[in-house]
């Protein structure tokens, strides 16, 4: 599996960073069982989705859903909630 560095994603050029994200969400694809198990274990998740191209999806285990950018200090900065 890919090891993902959070921290220097932001020094990434914009189609880096989608390329990062949009991988990440592929890794995460061929592990069904870690994305549900993040969520049972009460934290959210974090993936892409192509309606909205420049921004996060971030998914709490509610089924609540906060669409969002990360910050260069490599924070989820809410924009609206979904």
């Amino acid at each position: 599996m890919i090891q993902f560095n959070f921290a220097t994603v932001d020094t990434l050029p914009l189609s880096g960073q989608r390329a990062f994200w949009n991988s990440l969400e592929y890794q995460l694809s061929q592990d069904d069982g870690a994305f549900r198990e993040h969520l049972e274990q009460g934290r959210p998740v974090y993936y892409c989705d192509d309606k909205y191209p420049s921004e996060i999806i971030r998914e709490w285990p509610d089924g609540k859903r906060d669409l969002g950018i990360v910050t260069a200090a490599g924070q989820f900065e809410l924009l609206r909630v979904l």
